[in-house]
């Protein structure tokens, strides 16, 4: 039996374990399920040894998700083949719901095979330090908004103790200080107030939230 030139292999990846499927170009036979193996980088080498042993050319298939691009990485810098898709992006069949490891790896070796995947982009490595960037900032802007409205909020609390006057920094500590429950630490500014020639919007800021955060 002649060996088949191509070998569309459906990856069904997790945590701790990745379910393999593959399936001959030529032939229109179900995809045939090889088992599970690791996520490591020996498994995977160990895998694809064995998968090159039956064609020459592999291409390889796998539903995107929480695990990230290592596995596409890795299989890219061999000079494999690897596609990611979507999972919006798979075809399934109305009302089917069962997510089994075995069915969605020969699932998508079916679609492989027969050209029904639309891979998706795969960033690169800097736009995923970008994307992290920016999502810590946003986190952290939140979390400064939410401190200042909680320091803010003490003056609902006990009015008298706050009037509705505009005051230093160093006045407003002083002012929430004996309220029941707030233990409030020294000015984390080295003793300049905000306003002064040495102290910064920015540095107000943090100073602000180390004040909340640290009640």
């Amino acid at each position: 039996m002649a060996q088949p030139s191509t070998l569309f292999v459906g990856l069904d990846v997790h945590k701790e374990s990745i379910a393999v499927a593959h399936a001959e170009a030529e032939r229109g036979d179900l995809p045939h399920f090889v088992g599970s193996t690791g996520p490591r980088q020996a498994g995977l080498d160990t895998l694809v040894r064995r998968l090159h042993s039956k064609a020459p050319r592999l291409v390889f298939a796998y539903e995107a998700g929480p695990c990230g691009y290592v596995l596409h990485r890795s299989l890219t810098g061999k000079g494999l083949d690897c596609r990611g898709v979507a999972p919006s992006l798979i075809a399934k069949r109305p009302g089917d719901k069962v997510k089994a490891d075995r069915r969605d790896a020969v699932e998508l070796t079916r679609l492989l095979r027969s050209g029904d995947l639309t891979p998706g982009s795969i960033p690169r490595i800097e736009d995923e330090a970008i994307r992290d960037l920016c999502r810590a900032r946003d986190d952290a802007r939140v979390t400064l908004k939410a401190a200042t409205l909680r320091l803010k909020s003490c003056r609902h609390i006990t009015p008298s103790s706050y009037p509705p006057t505009r005051r230093s920094a160093e006045e407003t500590v002083e002012a929430i200080s004996p309220l029941p429950g707030m233990k409030v630490l020294s000015w984390p500014l080295g003793g300049k107030t905000p306003g002064s020639d040495h102290v910064s919007d920015q540095n107000f800021r943090r100073g602000l939230a180390d004040i909340t955060c640290r009640k």
